[in-house]
């Protein structure tokens, strides 16, 4: 079972990843990504230095959150079928 969940764990975060690394997650349109930035020009490089420690811990919560709900519902379809 913990098989399985490492192969959809690494699966998953494969696909985060290249959505991560592709053009219209690095474009200046993204949403997020465009507010960071206008909120980084107005902060001085010590905030600046809080706000990507703050941004890393959101991103590892999401990641694990996302990683445990993927999983669970992966599993949910699969006993279902």
């Amino acid at each position: 079972m913990s098989d399985l969940k490492d192969v959809v764990i690494d699966c998953m975060y494969e696909s985060m990843e290249s959505y991560v690394k592709s053009a219209s997650y690095c474009s200046d349109q993204n949403a997020i990504l465009k507010h960071i930035n206008e909120l980084r020009k107005m902060l001085s490089q010590e905030e600046c230095i809080k706000l990507n420690i703050i941004l890393d811990m959101i991103n590892d919560s999401d990641r694990k959150f996302a990683e445990e709900a993927y999983f669970s519902g992966f599993m949910d379809s699969v006993t279902t079928k």
